[in-house]
């Protein structure tokens, strides 16, 4: 945001994007030169009302009532944004503001989706990059309705042709072996965390797919004994996430990861608190979800998220979000463990504040 304010008008169109995980085919920028005012956002295979997570996401911030008003229209990824500078400057000005106040289990996509659907940017032109016949194609809920194809080394959109971007590629495995083998250096040495992070994307879709033999070996090849996850917590919340809410008998997947989880956030702890808060956010759906439907947490990490979670909800009643403490710490009660006095205490506290009775 403030490289734009100072050099915006330096360029003529501005992409913003996520790095590992994108290839280029051609020029995105030459797709959009002859629009102007614009914001080009992308958009996925699913509808927000078929994807749990990026429903809660949403939810969490603004509530169910509005989310519904929503819930039929295109998840919008914001991995990759394009447009023109000071459009680009609306953007990131409105969201920066959101995110001082972002409510738990609220993700920054979420709030992209809302405000894009809600016409809350104050931007004339906007426009849709569709997954079937944009320039930019987001492959992580795409193959997994549409098996993704290639033609000549080029990978393929949803209508046959050749998209200038190609995002989540490394979500399916066949994509990583075309892209290393077109894009890295034969002397190329595989970087082990980048290892750790395809794994860690691509496990989700093996146990659901059923292939749990190949799903086994990912772990112990790439991230079993592993004593570093600095950088993975995102990507460890996520796959916990899809082997949790999958009926498939993955249960020592899931304990597995409930360990790495513990490192990764044991080992971001002195992070930002706006980045802790970030993650935490995105792990807790998936800890109410657990709740909600009896799914099997071990003993050892509901003490350690319920622990995590008060401390968070600390907080927020420091910084006079009291709603926020409370929902917090009736997370925390759902997961029925014992914190000791100091916990019935802060929770008597809370609610005076709100006036409510225990």
């Amino acid at each position: 945001m403030y490289y734009l304010e100072k050099h915006g008008a330096e360029y003529k169109q501005i992409l913003t994007a996520d790095t590992r995980d994108i290839i280029f085919q051609d020029d995105v920028f030459k797709y959009f030169e002859n629009e102007k005012n614009y914001i080009g956002y992308t958009t996925e295979a699913k509808n927000i009302e078929e994807d749990s997570l990026n429903r809660s996401w949403i939810e969490n911030q603004y509530g169910k009532e509005e989310t519904d008003k929503i819930a039929n229209r295109k998840i919008i990824c914001c991995g990759t944004v394009i447009g023109t500078p000071d459009e680009m400057k609306i953007i990131c000005k409105y969201m920066w503001s959101i995110l001082q106040d972002l409510k738990p289990g609220a993700v920054e996509q979420g709030i992209f989706n809302y405000l894009i659907y809600n016409k809350i940017f104050p931007v004339e032109n906007l426009i849709e990059i569709d997954c079937h016949s944009g320039a930019i194609l987001t492959t992580m809920l795409f193959h997994t309705l549409n098996p993704v194809k290639v033609n000549n080394n080029m990978i393929l959109r949803g209508d046959g042709g050749v998209p200038a971007i190609v995002h989540q590629y490394d979500r399916q495995a066949s994509l990583i072996q075309l892209v290393n083998n077109l894009y890295r250096e034969k002397i190329f040495q595989p970087y082990f965390p980048q290892d750790t992070r395809n794994a860690l994307e691509q496990i989700p879709h093996i146990v659901l797919s059923g292939d749990f033999e190949t799903a086994l070996k990912f772990f112990v090849d790439y991230i079993l004994g592993k004593t570093n996850f600095k950088g993975f917590l995102e990507m460890l919340i996520d796959t916990w996430g899809f082997i949790l809410e999958s009926t498939a008998p993955a249960k020592v997947y899931k304990e597995m990861t409930e360990i790495a989880l513990q490192r990764a956030i044991i080992e971001s702890a002195n992070l930002t608190g706006t980045f802790l808060q970030l993650q935490i956010g995105r792990l807790l759906p998936h800890v109410v979800f657990a709740i909600k439907n009896n799914r099997t947490l071990s003993i050892e990490f509901k003490i350690f998220i319920a622990r995590g979670t008060f401390y968070l909800a600390y907080g927020f009643f420091k910084n006079g979000n009291i709603a926020a403490a409370k929902s917090y710490l009736d997370i925390i009660s759902a997961l029925n463990i014992p914190l000791g006095q100091d916990f019935q205490n802060f929770r008597a506290q809370v609610y005076s504040r709100l006036g409510q009775n225990i």
